[in-house]
């Protein structure tokens, strides 16, 4: 799930930043979700380079009959041709399935529409017992507007509306009611919650107060999770190691059972694994009015509109001088390069209006690798100031006319989108201290009299 920048910050141990003599490359993050524990030079040496093609084959070819324990050297030569010719050709962008696809142009058409930022709460880590010292893997928001904060190696944090703490969910560790990665947490009917754990490779029925209802094994880490109807039809992206799901990020899930039971695996393009596409199946999700649902990926400027039944139905590809073609896995620059644009999010407001929320470099991205040593060849994750690194750019679309209505810059970066024009941001408060802040989004369209 390294798409995810919160989760390769969280799990990163440290970044390798290159040989100080040499000139400064980008940072990317290398490796599958529970080993990854680097993040690596853009530009590496040859060795390097093969070590990754060679990782990527092998994450190609698992479950498809060719045995990845083995050293490809000692793998029959026809066979290792034959899988890669059907499983990872062809090598150029896989196309959309033959679904409508509209170009979104760059400039605004909506001049007097105006984003209109309000701060409903800020939870510091000065008042919050130290709890937010690390960007979050996400935050959630209940419909009676408590504020639940997912992180690493504890269980959920839970604040009031106004950020108060309230409680704690459940403790560290593999048992009944413990957990060591909340990944994601969906509202249930009634009183009742999902929680995901990636490391445990599980999923938690709980209650608001945290008592276990029941658990349910998953075959991968599912992301942003949208219930269809609870508990056999869940829309959600994951990375799956089995032949039916290789290359595809996006599925529908079964959880009636202990088990979780994918019944389809889909993508926008053919579900092809190319050595370039170590983290491209993970996918922002968001339900809209009509009932179908939307998706975009980090390193993607694109917009992708599915039935439930998960058919691609159409697509919208944002353009323009300030978004790059194609976004590198986990560009988050070094002391002299920013960190490259990427999507962080999208949530679709009751009008059916698209909020696409892109990370940006912040003015103070240098700032944030200031307690770095000069001619540091690596650097740990605490040494680096998340918070000063983004801001996020906020664009409204109008879908139906494939346009750009409105868009702003605030500081910080969005790590969730919580409904009804609410997001959770992580960035730097007035005092200069790690925060996570809720704001709310409204579109104001100013009447010319």
């Amino acid at each position: 799930r390294c798409d995810s920048l919160s989760f390769c910050q969280q799990r990163a141990e440290s970044l390798h930043l290159g040989h100080h003599e040499r000139p400064a490359q980008p940072i990317r993050t290398r490796g599958h979700r529970q080993q990854a524990s680097l993040f690596r030079v853009a530009t590496v040496p040859i060795a390097l380079r093969l070590a990754s093609l060679r990782s990527s084959v092998l994450n190609c070819i698992v479950g498809l009959g060719i045995n990845s324990e083995v050293p490809l050297r000692r793998q029959n030569p026809l066979r290792l041709l034959a899988v890669l010719s059907l499983h990872a050709a062809p090598w150029a962008m896989a196309t959309t399935q033959g679904a409508p696809e509209r170009l979104v142009p760059d400039s605004v058409r909506c001049p007097r529409c105006q984003i209109v930022r309000t701060v409903e709460a800020r939870l510091q880590s000065t008042v919050l017992e130290g709890e937010i010292d690390e960007m979050p893997l996400g935050v959630r928001r209940s419909a009676r507007g408590e504020i639940w904060v997912l992180s690493q190696r504890i269980g959920p944090r839970v604040y009031d509306s106004r950020g108060r703490f309230t409680r704690a969910i459940g403790r560290t560790g593999r048992g009944p009611g413990e957990y060591n990665a909340v990944d994601d947490l969906v509202w249930l009917p009634g009183d009742s919650v999902l929680v995901v754990d990636g490391i445990n490779r599980r999923a938690t029925v709980i209650t608001s107060d945290g008592r276990v209802q029941r658990t349910i094994q998953m075959p991968a880490t599912f992301l942003n999770l949208f219930v269809l109807e609870w508990p056999s039809r869940l829309f959600g992206s994951a990375t799956m190691a089995t032949p039916a799901a290789a290359g595809h990020g996006l599925h529908l899930a079964d959880l009636s059972g202990t088990s979780a039971r994918v019944s389809r695996s889909f993508s926008p393009g053919e579900g092809t694994l190319r050595p370039s596409d170590r983290t491209t199946t993970y996918h922002f999700i968001s339900g809209t009015p009509t009932g179908d649902i939307l998706s975009s990926t980090p390193h993607s400027f694109a917009i992708y509109s599915w039935s439930p039944s998960g058919h691609l139905k159409s697509s919208l590809v944002r353009r323009g001088k300030s978004l790059p073609d194609k976004v590198p896995d986990q560009d988050v620059g070094n002391p002299r390069t920013p960190p490259s644009p990427a999507v962080s999010g999208l949530m679709v407001d009751e009008e059916g209006l698209i909020w696409f929320f892109v990370r940006v470099p912040a003015a103070t991205w240098r700032d944030a690798w200031s307690t770095l040593p000069a001619g540091s060849a690596e650097a740990s994750r605490q040494q680096i100031g998340w918070p000063k690194l983004f801001n996020t750019r906020i664009e409204v679309i109008d879908p139906a006319r494939a346009q750009l209505l409105a868009r702003t810059e605030i500081p910080g970066l969005v790590i969730s989108t919580l409904g009804s024009g609410r997001i959770a941001v992580y960035g730097t408060s007035v005092l200069g201290e790690a925060e996570v802040r809720i704001d709310q989004l409204r579109l104001q369209r100013s009447v010319v009299r």
